[in-house]
């Protein structure tokens, strides 16, 4: 099944983003970040993470008011895109692959509207 990834957290200006990374394989694996459903936390992706693991640089996302990230009551969608930035910013993930399901398909969506030349590739389940 792969080793267990390790927990990490972004400090972004008001909310603190926590996260599963899975690791890379290589330096240059290409990232990949994974954002959850409404109802969901970034242990809901796992399934998928360890997946791709092997081959990728996977990052799976608690989004704001879910799992171990702050919960500071803004949660429009725009609050969403910025931390999804804010993440992939401090992270230094260059154009990595944005995978989305339902609420993280609507985030993932609207985020690579607005920041085109970030994502490499776009996949959204549900969104």
């Amino acid at each position: 099944m792969g080793a267990e990834p390790s927990r990490i957290h972004v400090e972004l200006p008001r909310v603190r983003i926590a996260a599963l990374d899975y690791g890379a394989t290589s330096p240059d694996a290409v990232p990949v970040v994974l954002l959850h459903g409404q109802a969901d936390l970034a242990w809901s992706m796992d399934p998928i993470a360890r997946r791709l693991a092997d081959r990728f640089r996977v990052v799976s996302v608690d989004l704001r008011g879910h799992g171990e990230s702050s919960h500071p009551g803004g949660y429009s969608l725009m609050d969403f895109i910025g931390d999804l930035r804010g993440v992939i910013d401090q992270l230094g993930l260059d154009r990595p692959v944005i995978v989305g399901h339902s609420l993280g398909g609507q985030v993932a969506a609207q985020f690579s509207g607005l920041f085109p030349e970030v994502p490499r590739a776009l996949v959204v389940a549900e969104g």
